[in-house]
């Protein structure tokens, strides 16, 4: 399916407000989100994002104190991830599972900008910063610049 100019220019619009939006997979996070709007190149926030897949795949999901930066194969881009602040005892922390579904959901949210219908695609490549919180507490933080 094709997205009119006019569709393209709508969902940008509402997006670069910032917002929040529910992990699919976990009912208990959200990533807020700002836009910075700076354009990035394409192949460039793939090859960072790709990367950081080698960061969880290598990391225990449990493990906690998450600390992610991956650099694009020509270091123009950096995907960065990391835990918000100390331990607080009694409050969840940023796992490397929960970092895996907050960075795969800003992928297929924010950056290919999936809808209800995954043929309705308008990628969105530019900068970035967001927040992952559990039960509305920040968890997490990174960005995408």
């Amino acid at each position: 399916m094709v997205i009119t100019l006019d569709e393209a220019q709508i969902s940008s619009s509402k997006l670069s407000r910032g917002t929040d939006f529910g992990v699919p997979e976990n009912p208990h996070l959200t990533v807020s989100y700002h836009y910075s709007g700076r354009q990035i190149a394409p192949g460039q926030v793939f090859s960072a994002f790709l990367k950081g897949n080698t960061f969880f795949s290598a990391n225990d999901g449990a493990e906690q104190d998450v600390k992610m930066l991956t650099i694009s194969a020509d270091r123009s881009v950096r995907l960065m991830v990391r835990s918000a602040g100390p331990m607080r005892p009694g409050i969840e922390q940023l796992t490397w599972e929960f970092a895996r579904l907050a960075v795969k959901a800003i992928w297929y949210r924010l950056i290919m900008n999936y809808r209800t219908n995954p043929e309705q695609v308008a990628p969105r490549w530019e900068t970035l910063t967001f927040e992952i919180e559990y039960d509305q507490v920040q968890i997490g933080q990174g960005y995408l610049l």
